[in-house]
Parts: C-alpha cells; structure tokens; sequence
C-alpha cells in the first residue's frame, strides 16, 4: 500500500481516553462515543432552512439539481459519487431526512476518525470542532457535502492507512480534494530526508502559484462564475493560519520520530502549504485551508502523550476561544458569527 498513514498505537501508547476514564480500553470508548452521538444528533436535528446552502442540498436530495456532464473532465469535477449518493438517498428517505442523515453520518465520521488519527485524544479533537468557526458551524451546518468529504478523506486514511485513495474517494463528493492526491505523491517522493522535503515544501508554494495563474481558463464546471481568481482573504487570515501551524509544529516536534507522527507531520505539511498557496490563486481555496485545520489538530493530537503537546493543545484551544470572542464582537452577532450559527443550531 502506498504512502499510507497508520493510525494504529504500539502497546506503550494506547489512547490515553483509557487513563482519563479508568477502565478498561473497550470502556473506555463508551463515553466519547455517546458524546459524539449526542453532538452530531444536535447538528443533524437542527431547523433545516436556516443555513445559506439547504435549499441547495434539497434540491441534490430531491433530484431537481441538474448537472451538466459531457466529458470525463466534467465526470470528474462534477463530484459523481455526491451526484449518486444525494439521489439514492434522497430517493428513499425524502429530501430533508437525507439532509438530516447526512449531516449526522459527516459528523460521526469525523469525529471517530479524528480521535482515531490522534490516538484517542477525543476531548481535544471535539473541542476543536466545536470551537473552530470552519467545523461544526460551517462544514457540518452551512456546506454539508464538504464536510461529508472531510469526513470521508479522514474515514479513509484512519481505516485504510492511504492518503492517496482518501483524496480520491473524497474529491469525488467536492472536487477540492483532488489537491490531496498530487500531495500524497509528494510526500511519497520526499521520503524521510530532511533536504528533500524541505525543498519540496518550497517548490510546493512557489509552484502552485506559478502553475496556478497559467490555469484561469480552466473550466470549472458548475463554479465557473461563483467564485473568483486571485486573493480574496486578509492578512489575519493568514497570521491565524500560519500561528496555527506553528503551535502544531512545536508541539509535535518532540515526537516527530514516531513512524505515524512523522508521516502525519509531513503530509499535513505539504497539504498545508499547498492549501495557502492556493489561496493567492483561487478564493475557493480557503476551504482546503480549513480542512488542513482539521490535520494540523489531528497531527498535534496524536503526540498528547508528550507534556509540550498538552501545552500546544491548550494553546490551540485558547485560540480558538479568543478568535470566537473577537468574531463576535467585530460582527456583532450578525448570521455569520459563531454564536449566532450556534443560535441557529440549537433553536427549536
């Protein structure tokens, strides 16, 4: 299997959920589970018609949407998989109960596979999902089918240990993780030597910008016209997206040995810089930056054991909560902001 990345612990290095709780492994997973359930319940059971993109995802379900595929460039960037899934669904459960099935089988998956990848470090990965704006109140409230990809590109690579097929399987529900596979073929070609990998994080970013700006015409199907070329993010976005791979990179280092740490740590690199690169190409790209989010918590996750990584988790969090107080405060509650989201979520 090529450039796989395995999720399994040694025996010295089994989920610490099982200290915290103080039974036996099995047991152990009882309480983050039901936590998890009652979690993506509450996402899943939440007043449909509320976030921007339902009308859009019931249309999916319903089978009105229509989808133009005349090529095997269009059968591709046209998400197949999401075209067959939302109509088999929706066909049997109804248009709003699939959107409702679906929100919930995203969030578990995510989750699950999360605290899998970290080794069980299932407190601070749920912490982080419901703290960081581009989790719960985005991916698994407002764009479904993007957070139904995170979850699956995740599902993939904590079962079946290979990045390369998660990015497939994934791009077929949103195209955007189609950037996955060309990095999943580099961190194969870098190895484990140092020099390689650094110079090819650096060809990455320039790379992607420079090959970026030669593809404007290409077509991109249904998004042609949606969103635009070029920057469209401020300079805090990216000091919040380079402060956060910062915190993950000095806390994992002192376990950047370990054979699933060290292949996490330099996949969720080159994702990364790929993913910020692209940002200077294509609006849309913040959504890949949100995505290597979720790596860089399972990355830092997974090195728990170490006290510099509990620090860099609490760190992490803390962050989280002070972009939320500031987000709140700067747009004054408007529909947009965490609180408000959440608002919506739980109104009944």
């Amino acid at each position: 299997m090529m450039w796989p990345i395995k999720a399994s612990a040694t025996q010295n290095e089994r989920p610490s959920v099982r200290r915290v709780i103080g039974t036996s492994r099995w047991m152990a997973w009882i309480a983050p589970v039901a936590i998890f359930i009652i979690v993506a319940l509450v996402l899943a059971r939440r007043p449909l018609y509320t976030a921007a993109d339902d009308l859009e995802y019931l249309s999916y379900f319903s089978g009105t949407s229509a989808t133009l595929v005349d090529s095997l460039w269009s059968t591709v960037i046209e998400e197949p998989l999401w075209i067959w899934y939302s109509a088999s669904l929706g066909g049997v459960l109804g248009p709003e109960l699939a959107l409702r099935v679906t929100i919930f089988i995203a969030t578990m998956g995510l989750l699950l596979a999360a605290t899998k990848l970290a080794r069980g470090a299932w407190v601070f990965v749920l912490l982080a999902f419901l703290l960081d704006a581009s989790m719960a109140t985005l991916f698994y409230y407002i764009q479904v089918r993007n957070g139904l990809a995170l979850s699956l590109f995740l599902t993939v690579i904590a079962f079946a240990g290979n990045s390369l097929v998660a990015a497939a399987v994934a791009s077929s529900v949103h195209t955007s993780f189609l950037v996955g596979v060309p990095c999943s073929v580099l961190t194969h070609l870098t190895g484990k030597s140092k020099l390689a990998f650094a110079a090819g994080v650096a060809l990455t970013a320039v790379g992607v910008v420079v090959v970026g700006q030669q593809l404007q015409q290409l077509h991109l199907g249904r998004r042609t016209g949606t969103y635009e070329w070029g920057s469209t993010s401020n300079a805090n976005f990216y000091l919040v997206a380079l402060v956060q791979y910062a915190i993950m990179l000095w806390g994992v280092w002192p376990s950047r040995r370990d054979e699933h740490i060290n292949r996490l740590l330099r996949y969720t690199t080159i994702f990364f810089v790929t993913a910020l690169s692209l940002t200077f190409v294509h609006e849309a790209a913040v959504r890949l930056v949100f995505v290597s989010r979720m790596l860089l918590v399972v990355s830092l996750g997974a090195s728990m054991k170490t006290p510099r990584a509990k620090v860099a988790g609490a760190v992490w969090i803390g962050l989280l909560v002070l972009l939320v107080l500031l987000d709140s405060l700067a747009m004054e509650m408007s529909p947009d902001a965490w609180l408000a989201r959440w608002e919506a979520i739980l109104a009944k």
